[in-house]
């Protein structure tokens, strides 16, 4: 090879000469292992589902906004014909816009149970259990169960 003295010293990869055949072994070993690495990273991505975050989560909103008002309706028509008086006499306040009678109150607020919780319609508060030393989520029944 002439005067350019030992042939490794003129590999440069990344501005850096391998100063024995163990060391350039060394980084083609490595440099294939990143390689193999690589493409079953791209394989795994390529063959994961397509996942719309967005749409799914926009189709549940419509879901559980059409559940409650569902569950809403109902309730207020169970209200209307179990308490047609009251209902009435609501009805005048409202339109008259007088201010509300406590007594009938309470049945609305047996009606459309919510608010003083600090959580509405269709949020039950939820409850952490521990069974077998695991936290635990359960919702407490609220309107849509």
């Amino acid at each position: 090879m002439g005067n350019d003295g030992d042939p490794l010293n003129r590999l440069a990869v990344n501005g850096r000469t391998f100063q024995t055949a163990g060391e350039l072994l060394g980084f083609v070993v490595q440099a294939s292992r990143y390689m193999i690495l690589w493409r079953k990273v791209g394989r795994t991505l390529a063959s994961a589902p397509a996942f719309d975050y967005v749409g799914s989560k926009s189709k549940l909103e419509h879901f559980y906004t059409t559940r409650m008002t569902h569950e809403i309706d109902r309730r207020f028509v169970e209200f209307v014909e179990k308490s047609r008086t009251t209902a009435k006499t609501l009805d005048g306040v409202i339109k008259a816009k007088q201010r509300f009678p406590l007594d009938a109150f309470e049945g609305l607020k047996e009606a459309f149970p919510s608010g003083k919780e600090g959580r509405g319609p269709g949020r039950p508060k939820a409850v952490l259990e521990r069974k077998g030393g695991e936290r635990r989520h359960r919702p407490q029944p609220g309107l849509l169960d």
